[in-house]
């Protein structure tokens, strides 16, 4: 994995015979390391290593820094995730206040779902998740365009979002504090750049094995 990029997030894409630390290293230059709470981890047989997060308090919270504002540039998030069930909302990424700014992705149900509050905007595409079934979810967001993707491929139309997410001083989560996502994650990254569908189909390709896919 390339470490020049100018953002990347990556809860330990780690292949070591023990548990991995209780933190998120940021690959990027800007260190924006995280702290992990009631995560805990499961080894597949590929070597790759899987956080599991209960649905009531596990979080990994990464603190506020200029690098991860999230306003008005373009950024993509792609994770693997396995959900545990497929009722109610659970959120895979969070930034900002509940009722005050910052946006939110996970599923509603089996659908794949963006929050923003500065748009008021909710945008669901149904039959994204099935229950303990591994797949490569995340988006694309270019100014109002936001594209989901699932398993490597552009996943329904583009939706229409929010331009600028405002900028807030609240901490970065993988999960979230209250609607906490219930299941597997696995290499989640977040980038400070729209992938390309290209580059989406690549990464899915060469990771899908790994997560028993």
């Amino acid at each position: 994995m390339s470490k020049t990029r100018a953002m990347v997030l990556d809860p330990r894409v780690y292949r070591g015979e023990t548990e991995p630390p209780a933190s998120l290293e940021d690959e990027s230059r800007y260190r924006d390391d995280g702290v992990f709470t009631d995560v805990t981890w499961v080894k597949l047989p590929s070597g790759r290593w899987l956080m599991v997060h209960n649905d009531t308090t596990s979080v990994i919270t990464i603190p506020h820094s200029p690098s991860i504002t999230f306003t008005t540039e373009p950024f993509s998030l792609l994770s693997w995730a396995t959900p545990s069930d497929v009722t109610g909302s659970h959120y895979l990424a969070w930034k900002g206040a509940w009722a005050a700014n910052g946006w939110g992705f996970g599923r509603d149900g089996t659908a794949i779902r963006w929050w923003d509050y500065a748009g008021a905007f909710v945008r669901d595409i149904a039959g994204a998740f099935s229950i303990g079934v591994p797949a490569m979810v995340g988006f694309t967001k270019v100014g109002t365009a936001l594209q989901f993707y699932v398993n490597g491929v552009a996943f329904g139309a583009p939706q229409v979002v929010t331009a600028d997410l405002v900028t807030n001083n609240t901490a970065l989560s993988i999960g979230h504090p209250n609607v906490n996502w219930y299941g597997d994650l696995g290499a989640t990254v977040i980038y400070n750049y729209a992938l390309s569908a290209t580059a989406i189909y690549k990464i899915y390709q060469a990771e899908r094995r790994d997560f028993g896919v």
